[in-house]
C-alpha cells in the first residue's frame, strides 16, 4: 500500500467517524458511542503501524508516540466506559435519567448537552 492511499483511507474514515458520531452522539453514551470512542484511537493505532513500516526512520519516532498515546486512549476509554459511573459523568442516572443517584439535579442541564456548552462560552 502506498502512503498516499494510506492517507486518503485514514481521511476518509476520519470524515466518516465524525459524520457518525455526530449523527449518533446524543446526552447519553450508550453502547455505540462508546464503541465509536474506542474504534478511532483503536484504527488509528492500525494505521500508524502500517504507516511505520514504510517510513524513513527519521520519522518513525513520532509514529511510535503516536501508536502508543493511541493505544493508551483507546484502552482508557474502553476501561472508563466498562465502569458504572461513566455514563452519570455525562448527568444520567443508571436508568439515563437525571435524578437522585445523577450527580446533577433534574433542575440542571446536563454537563454534556449540547445547550450547556453553548452557553457556557466554552
Amino acid at each position: 500500500m502506498t502512503l498516499q492511499r494510506l492517507y486518503f483511507i485514514r481521511f476518509g474514515f476520519a470524515l466518516g467517524w465524525a459524520a457518525l458520531i455526530t449523527t449518533v452522539g446524543s446526552e447519553d453514551i450508550d453502547a455505540l458511542t462508546v464503541a465509536l470512542l474506542v474504534i478511532y484511537p483503536a484504527f488509528d493505532v492500525a494505521a500508524a503501524i502500517v504507516d511505520a513500516r514504510t517510513a524513513r526512520s527519521t520519522t518513525r519516532a513520532g509514529l511510535v508516540t503516536n501508536i502508543a498515546v493511541s493505544t493508551l486512549a483507546a484502552a482508557g476509554l474502553a476501561v472508563a466506559s466498562a465502569r458504572p459511573a461513566f455514563p452519570r459523568s455525562c448527568g444520567s442516572g443508571e436508568s439515563g435519567e437525571s435524578g437522585p443517584s445523577s450527580p446533577v439535579s433534574s433542575s440542571s442541564p446536563s454537563p454534556c448537552s449540547a445547550t450547556s456548552w453553548a452557553g457556557s462560552g466554552r
